[in-house]
């Protein structure tokens, strides 16, 4: 009874593997395992009652003839336990009679090796390692990479006292695929206030976004009609592919108002996608008046960022305003030029001051030759540029008015031929106790405060103190401009005090090009 089944399962299945080509290229090649049942099938048909049958040859002429390890079986030539002595070509032949009509060879190449669990009558192994199970089938829930190899089917029949075996393989490939997500719409988001204008036309999309095409989705607005007679309807648009994005497509439906009445105003509209998903996509909206900007707050916002503009800029300014005031005048020149007719772009004079907060011979030579020849300044001084014989206090004030800046330089006190107080020898001094001396305070008080010149005081850093003058000018060169020289740190012109000494001189008509460094 075991027999006939087997006939019958090797009948209906005509299980055969084909390798790639074999020594023989007339020969087609059939494989098995060792120990296994090989079902070598004869490609030559053959019809009932024609009077020709089927003639086999093979290995087994050396050890016999035919017997129950091997038989035929209508067209095919089953070998029960298939070894390495069934190895070989074997052929089969159409015979009529004592001639033969047709032959064909089959190679059969039996390996070595066996892959089942003897107690299964049904045994799924994959990669010839892993027991998978004894079922008629095999199932995996969720494919993962690993699930990927050769899966075997090893069915094991019982002949009286032998098990045999046969056994088929299938290879399953798995590929990476692409997450699939769930339908959702994107736009517009749930439970959104959408402004609007009472008694104008409105519109909201409903844009829904799918992982594949679209089959059965439907997006519409709940409650709302589609007939565009109505004042309120929505119209749908077929759905379109992604662009950007293969294999993704997007549905709309629009909500449209013909005219935004007040009872519509905070009512809930709600848009769904009806799809596969067992979970409702839907998104709500709200309408609502559109809010009026208030004009207050704007334009506070509005002159808060100008004065906060204007502050910003004004603290840039008073910063930079020297640097800002010189580079103007170099772009400028010579077009910037006073034209006031004055003579003289400023009148050096000396006031008395102590000897530790005077200035050295060296050191006002140095300041009137880095106005004239490095800056290009026209200057005025007493001994140079005042004819002797004349009355000094008329003189001085005759020129100071001439001159655009009076530029005061601390000078140290000396006795002069009366035994009275004056300045060093080479300037024409301020402060004296001669009657000369209190006529030319008294006029250069006059000019100075009819701003015809403007004053220039340099004092000593750190020791200099303005407390030596009188106190009219006192007065008047904390309104003017006051610079401090800080000896050798002063001489270069790269200091701040030769960058504020230009900054309150006057423009020049063609500066020259100062140098890196000057030094005493």
């Amino acid at each position: 009874m075991m027999l006939l089944l087997l006939l019958l399962f090797i009948s209906s299945s005509g299980v055969d593997v084909v390798l790639p080509a074999s020594l023989n290229t007339d020969a087609r090649p059939v494989w098995t395992r060792e120990g296994e049942i090989a079902v070598l099938e004869c490609p030559l048909p053959v019809e009932a009652n024609s009077g020709v049958v089927l003639h086999w040859d093979g290995p087994w002429e050396k050890q016999g003839p035919l017997g129950e390890m091997i038989f035929p079986y209508s067209n095919k030539l089953v070998v029960l336990r298939a070894s390495q002595h069934e190895a070989g070509i074997y052929s089969c032949s159409q015979c009529n009679g004592s001639r033969a009509l047709w032959q064909r060879q089959l190679k059969l190449e039996v390996f070595s090796g066996r892959c089942y669990r003897e107690e299964a009558v049904i045994t799924w192994t994959k990669n010839c390692t892993s027991y998978m199970g004894s079922s008629t089938d095999i199932y995996i829930e969720s494919l993962v990479l690993s699930d990927a190899g050769f899966y075997t089917c090893t069915r094991s029949y019982w002949n009286r006292t032998q098990v045999y075996n046969l056994s088929v393989t299938w290879e399953l490939t798995v590929e990476e695929a692409s997450p699939v997500l769930d339908p959702k719409i994107i736009q517009p988001l749930d439970n959104a206030k959408i402004q609007v204008d009472v008694g104008k036309a409105a519109e909201v999309r409903c844009v829904a976004v799918l992982q594949n095409e679209p089959m059965l989705e439907t997006l519409w607005w709940m409650e709302v009609e589609r007939n565009q007679t109505h004042p309120v309807f929505y119209n749908s648009t077929p759905p379109k592919e992604d662009p950007l994005e293969k294999g993704s497509y997007h549905m709309t439906a629009t909500l449209v108002f013909r005219s935004v009445s007040p009872e519509y105003l905070n009512t809930k509209y709600t848009c769904k996608l009806e799809s596969a998903s067992p979970q409702p996509v839907t998104a709500s909206i709200i309408l609502v008046p559109t809010a009026s900007t208030p004009v207050l707050p704007l334009l506070l916002w509005v002159f808060g960022g100008f004065a906060v503009t204007a502050s910003v800029i004004t603290l840039i300014y008073l910063k930079l305003r020297i640097h800002i005031t010189l580079l103007l005048r170099d772009l400028r020149a010579p077009s910037c030029l006073p034209s006031d007719g004055k003579q003289y772009d400023a009148y050096i004079m000396g006031y008395e001051a102590p000897s530790e907060d005077a200035l050295s011979e060296d050191e006002r030579l140095l300041i009137t030759h880095i106005l004239e020849q490095e800056y290009g300044y026209k200057l005025c001084i007493y001994e140079r540029d005042i004819l002797p014989g004349q009355a000094m206090a008329e003189v001085v004030l005759e020129h100071i008015g001439r001159s655009r800046r009076l530029v005061l330089l601390p000078t140290v006190e000396a006795e002069d031929k009366d035994g009275g107080r004056a300045c060093v020898v080479g300037l024409a001094c301020v402060g004296g106790g001669s009657e000369g001396g209190v006529g030319l305070l008294s006029g250069l008080h006059a000019a100075l405060v009819e701003r015809q010149t403007q004053l220039i005081l340099v004092h000593r850093a750190p020791h200099g103190q303005l407390l030596s003058l009188p106190e009219s000018l006192r007065l008047l060169a904390r309104t003017g401009g006051t610079l401090a020289w800080r000896g050798h740190h002063s001489a270069s012109l790269s200091s701040t005090f030769w960058k504020k000494l230009r900054y309150h001189m006057p423009p020049t008509q063609k500066p020259n090009q100062p140098e890196l460094n000057t030094t005493l």
